[in-house]
């Protein structure tokens, strides 16, 4: 089963472990992203990182997310 950002939501604020509450946090930012909202992600993704550093799931997406928008950047203003 599929969850949706309303659910990860209430687990997020549920959980008071910071290692699973990161890995919530990154499952979240992944729905985020795979509806184009970057910002959304990258906030979610950012805090993933914050409650455990060693999360490189969520390290190596924000990296990727960084790229896609330099991309766009790069493709508007034609750089």
């Amino acid at each position: 089963m599929n969850k949706t950002i309303e659910e990860y939501t209430v687990e997020i604020e549920k959980c008071e472990c910071d290692k699973e509450k990161s890995t919530l946090y990154t499952h979240r930012a992944k729905l985020y992203q795979n509806a184009s909202n970057y910002q959304l992600a990258i906030d979610d993704f950012n805090e993933a990182v914050r409650l455990d550093p060693e999360n490189a799931e969520a390290k190596n997406f924000l990296e990727y997310i960084y790229e896609i928008l330099d991309f766009r950047y790069q493709l508007h203003y034609d750089v």
